[in-house]
This record gives structure tokens, C-alpha cells and sequence, in this order.
């Protein structure tokens, strides 16, 4: 497992050594839309460490940095083989920085190729396995209520505020698409992840993007009444996958080499606003 690990990381950003995962490979390349500006307060992107162990994976982690800052390695290699967020999260971060996958700014240009390259490394990784793969694309006519709670049961693995929030941005645009009839309001609304650590170690993710508009027409005669109606178009890429963490000391001294990342600069760097310690990060599932 160690030379197979460290032969992926090597190969980490390179495109002659990405495999294509057809899910991602067939979808329209024109989804990448610029994020509109009119809409307030967008979920830009969120990160999480969900479960009943999250605070001793954090207490693990600030240990293992406590470790390593002092020079400590030994015992830092030590740790870290048995604090799986730890891995994960570093897997991720060296995946992210290979890729340019920039979670900041959904509506930066080409940065929806980076993040699908970004999934696409993770695939390869001989220490992660893919339990869900898929995208997500649907049409609503119907009232924005229902629309929005139907779109809301698409995310699993989300803790309910964070589900709020989302609620929030999406109500959001409904309320511009309102305001301005026949007039579409799209958003690539924000990536998710979580976490989870309480059976196992998985990371959950979503990419979404959203496009609403209201259309108002009138009717024949000339007392016709004007119909209203709410529409939706919605896309959302869903990507689980848990680490194997039974053979983690064989690669995790490898690991710290190649990257300074744990699981609180995971956290804090993949969550908005970026370069800032988010106020929670952890929920009780």
C-alpha cells in the first residue's frame, strides 16, 4: 500500500496519469456560470467535522501539531497514524494544492475544471474509496417552498444549521428572480464538505449550482389575468468517499512529508470566509 500511495501522490496534478470518471466527464462543460452579484450573501463554501468523535479528532490533531512544530517527529509520525481525520484531511488538502482547486471563489474562471480534476485525483487514491458518485440535475415548475425542500433532501451527511444556511441562500435568489420577472438568477451556490467521523472516516461533497427565474405572462383578452410561474434548474455534484485507515502507519511518515496540512488548517482554509478560523466547525450528528 505504501509504494502504491506514494507512487499516486507523485503522479498528483499530472494529466497524463487523471483518469476519467465518466460521471463527471460526460456533463456539459458550459456549467461553470458567473455568480450574480444581485444576490445576497452566497454560501461560498463550508466545511465541517461532523460526529460524536469530532472533538477528540480535533484534540488528536492539535496534539499532533503540538508534535510537530517542536520538532518532535517521532511522536508526531506516531499520532498521526492513529487519527484518521488527521489523514483524511491532509489527503485532501495535498490533493487540493496539486489540482489548483481554489474553494474561495466557485465563479473563478476555470475553476470548475480544477475542482472536477480535484474529484477525479481522489478516485485514484489507493487509500480512499468512492461509496457515491453522481450528479444531480433537476427542472421544478412548482412554488419556490417546495422547490427548496426538495432540494434539500439531496444533501446527506449535513448538519441541520448548515442545511439552514443553504435554505437561506436559496431563498435568496428566489427573492431576486422575484423581484426582476422573466430575468434569470443563477448562483454557483457553494461546495460543502463534511467530515464525518462517527462511523469511520468519510468525506462528503457537494458542488452546486442553482438558476431561478420567475416567468410572468399574460393572458389573451384584454382583462386576461397575469400567470406567474416558478422555476428552477438545479445541478449538484455528490462525492462520498472513506478512508481505509487500517494500513495508515505504513504511509502516514510519508504523508507529513509532503505536506504542512492538518485538520484545523483543513477546516479553516475550506471555510469561508477563507483564511479565518471558522466559530464552529464541529456538530453532534
Amino acid at each position: 500500500m505504501t509504494n502504491k500511495f506514494i507512487e499516486w501522490v507523485g503522479n498528483l496534478g499530472k494529466p497524463e496519469f487523471s483518469k476519467i470518471n465518466k460521471a463527471i466527464e460526460l456533463q456539459p462543460q458550459n456549467f461553470m456560470t458567473a455568480a450574480d452579484n444581485s444576490t445576497p450573501c452566497p454560501v461560498v463554501c463550508n466545511t465541517r467535522l461532523v460526529g460524536s468523535n469530532a472533538g477528540d479528532a480535533l484534540n488528536a490533531d492539535s496534539r499532533y501539531i503540538n508534535y510537530k512544530v517542536t520538532g518532535q517527529t517521532a511522536q508526531a509520525q506516531e499520532l498521526l497514524a492513529q487519527s484518521p481525520a488527521t489523514v483524511l484531511a491532509m489527503i485532501l488538502a495535498l490533493t487540493q494544492q496539486k489540482t489548483g482547486f481554489n474553494p474561495s471563489d466557485p465563479a473563478q474562471a476555470g475553476n470548475m475544471n480544477d475542482y472536477l480534476r480535484y474529484v477525479k485525483e481522489l478516485f485514484q487514491c489507493p487509500v480512499l474509496a468512492n461509496e457515491v458518485n453522481d450528479q444531480i440535475n433537476c427542472s421544478y415548475g412548482s412554488d419556490w417552498a417546495s422547490t427548496i425542500n426538495i432540494i434539500l433532501g439531496y444533501y446527506k451527511g449535513i448538519q441541520p444549521a448548515d442545511l439552514n444556511t443553504l435554505s437561506d441562500s436559496l431563498w435568496a435568489i428566489a427573492r431576486a428572480a422575484s423581484s426582476c420577472p422573466n430575468t434569470s438568477e443563477t448562483m454557483n451556490l457553494f461546495v460543502q464538505n463534511a467530515l464525518n467521523v462517527e462511523d469511520g472516516c468519510k468525506i462528503y461533497m457537494y458542488k452546486t449550482f442553482v438558476e431561478m427565474v420567475e416567468e410572468k405572462h399574460k393572458g389573451s383578452g384584454k382583462n386576461a389575468p397575469v400567470y406567474t410561474s416558478d422555476c428552477t434548474n438545479f445541478q449538484l455534484y455528490r462525492s462520498v468517499f472513506h478512508l481505509d485507515y487500517k494500513e495508515m502507519a505504513s504511509y502516514s511518515a510519508y504523508l507529513m512529508g509532503q505536506t504542512d496540512a492538518n485538520l484545523h488548517s483543513w477546516l479553516n482554509d475550506n471555510s469561508a470566509p477563507m483564511g479565518t478560523q471558522a466559530v464552529n466547525w464541529t456538530c453532534n450528528l
